[in-house]
């Protein structure tokens, strides 16, 4: 009688140890497969104004923001701001990948309600982002503010 429930607590200790290494590698894989954050560029509003922007690109970058050369969008006026994100993939931004963004962009034409400019050249690297950001370096973020007291081009109207 002691031999059998010896083999009973054999086999339940040992359920258990199989039970517990699958529940470890369940939880490893999925803490490791939940950790990689999405890379996305953010393109946001600080102007308190209703904001149209037009980028000029070169579509054969592979971080181009869409298949058009000209990326025409609207930011609406908020409390805070508004955005607009553009989403690619999982992963972080690499040096070299904020390197190639910075050199697709071409031109932005930004038009608010009291203001119209074209920023570009050295300009343009000014504006554009000079670091990753978040902890992951998955985020590069263009915050459209009044038009830079610099500009090279000051326009009247609409283009």
């Amino acid at each position: 009688m002691c031999a059998i429930k010896r083999n009973d607590m054999v086999k339940s200790n040992f359920y258990k140890r199989i039970f517990f290494q699958i529940l470890i590698f369940l939880t490893s894989s999925l803490f490791l497969t939940s950790c990689d954050p999405m890379k996305n560029i953010l393109i946001s509003n600080k102007t308190g104004q209703n904001v149209q922007v037009s980028i000029v690109q070169d579509i054969t970058n592979p971080l181009s923001l869409r298949a058009d050369s000209i990326v025409k969008f609207k930011l609406s006026n908020s409390a805070d701001s508004s955005s607009t994100r553009y989403i690619y993939g999982i992963g972080v931004f690499s040096k070299e990948e904020l390197k190639s963004f910075k050199s697709m962009i071409k031109q932005i034409y930004i038009e608010t309600e009291s203001d119209t400019c074209v920023i570009k050249g050295d300009n343009l690297l000014e504006f554009l982002p000079q670091k990753r950001k978040r902890l992951f370096k998955n985020e590069l973020e263009i915050k459209i503010n009044n038009c830079p007291q610099h500009r090279l081009y000051k326009m009247r109207g609409k283009f």
